[in-house]
């Protein structure tokens, strides 16, 4: 009797043990979030539904101020969405699950800021300072924002930055240039791809894909989506273009590297958010008409 109660409770604890496990298989994404520059709203869109909210966090009755969201990232342990608003005295915002922003940040460092990105490493939220030139970044819990590169003016005036946690780099897009920097300040950010005709010429949002080796970006000047190796070697692949796909000005840009899709807004006449395979195979489908979208967020 004693020995079948030892097994059973042997049972019983790999069971509990077994049912307990974490489930860290990558997923794809649920929702997209777009911040509608014009608008003065994030919205959401549901991958699976195609259900559009504008309603996600817009305006004061949310707590974000009436113009220009810009930049977006997501604080992978939180779930909260870092947003920067394109102004003179920013201000840098965090806005949780429900939509309701509060200030993370407001001052001379937030002078005009634009890409924003999360450290998982360090819980620190950095961004592109348009105003100064500068990179700057800033403890979740708030408080007084470090300059990285000494302060320099590295030319951080694009609208998208990031992070490289794996390594210890981050990548920030210029008016025509993409460049690569220490994620610890150190050091002098360099060019890693500079202008090119039709292909690089006013980068405005990238992603990385540090595994596969691989920088994506939108082009609103050039009309294009792009792909190259993120060490800067080899040649660089336009994956949707102007007059095969009818890109317009391409501007925010996500991708779900699990399904392999990535996401782009075009702005100006076209204003809307589209979707095609990473490979740059087949037509891409327009998921929204309505908006002057300039970044994007996968959750």
């Amino acid at each position: 009797m004693k020995k079948v109660l030892i097994i059973g409770l042997a049972i019983l604890c790999i069971s509990i043990v077994s049912c307990g496990k974490v489930d860290k298989t990558p997923q794809t994404a649920s929702a997209l979030f777009f911040s509608a520059y014009s608008d003065s709203l994030i919205g959401k869109i549901d991958l699976k539904s195609g259900t559009i909210d504008s309603n996600f966090a817009r305006g004061v009755a949310s707590g974000l101020s009436n113009t220009d969201q810009i930049g977006l990232a997501l604080n992978t342990k939180t779930g909260d969405i870092y947003c920067s608003i394109e102004a003179t005295s920013g201000p840098i915002y965090k806005v949780s699950s429900n939509g309701i922003a509060t200030v993370l940040f407001s001052g001379a460092e937030a002078n005009n800021p634009a890409g924003i990105a999360y450290n998982a490493s360090n819980d620190r939220v950095y961004w592109i300072n348009r105003g100064d030139g500068k990179v700057y970044s800033i403890s979740v819990a708030g408080g007084t924002p470090t300059a990285l590169y000494g302060g320099a003016d590295v030319n951080a005036e694009g609208y998208s930055i990031k992070l490289d946690e794996k390594n210890g780099n981050l990548y920030y897009s210029n008016f025509d240039e993409i460049y690569k920097g220490n994620i610890d300040g150190s050091g002098t950010p360099t060019v890693l791809y500079s202008g090119k005709p039709d292909t690089l010429e006013s980068p405005s949002s990238i992603e990385i894909d540090v595994d596969a080796n691989k920088i994506y970006w939108t082009d609103e000047n050039a009309d294009v989506v792009a792909s190259a190796n993120l060490d800067g070697s080899g040649n660089i692949k336009i994956l949707y273009n102007k007059t095969t796909h009818g890109v317009s000005r391409s501007d925010g840009l996500a991708i779900d590297f699990v399904a392999a899709k990535i996401y782009w807004t075009e702005t100006g006449n076209a204003n809307r958010i589209r979707v095609g395979n990473l490979d740059g195979t087949g037509i891409p489908v327009t998921l929204s008409s309505r908006f002057e979208a300039y970044n994007l967020l996968l959750k």
